[in-house]
């Protein structure tokens, strides 16, 4: 797992199968629509990515973009031994999380 960084504005989670035919990783990763961008693959970014996070954002709401990919079978000693910047990377676009969190009325403005 590699918890969420300010500095990167991005968390990730590595998830192992352990049923089926052939027990696969999945990385899940959540982050700031504006810092997912580059680690999405290009072919799976809509083109509307950067309108759709801009319009739910102006009337403010906080918006997560998320993405995931398949990691090869690989025993997990090797999974834990891998650097960030290789799991986060080519990741497909699953959509965004828009989340409304309203000011409560006793909140200092």
């Amino acid at each position: 797992r590699f918890g969420f960084s300010s500095d990167l504005r991005r968390m990730s989670a590595i998830v192992k199968r352990a049923t089926g035919a052939s027990p696969d990783s999945i990385v899940l990763t959540k982050g700031a629509p504006e810092t997912m961008e580059s680690l999405i693959r290009p072919d799976c970014l809509p083109p509307s990515y950067k309108a759709t996070y801009l319009h739910h954002m102006s009337r403010g709401h906080r918006v997560l973009a998320l993405g995931y990919r398949r990691l090869e079978a690989s025993p997990t000693s090797s999974l834990l031994t891998m650097k960030r910047e290789d799991v986060e990377a080519d990741l497909q676009f699953l959509g965004f999380a828009v989340l409304d969190c309203p000011l409560k009325k006793d909140s200092a403005m």
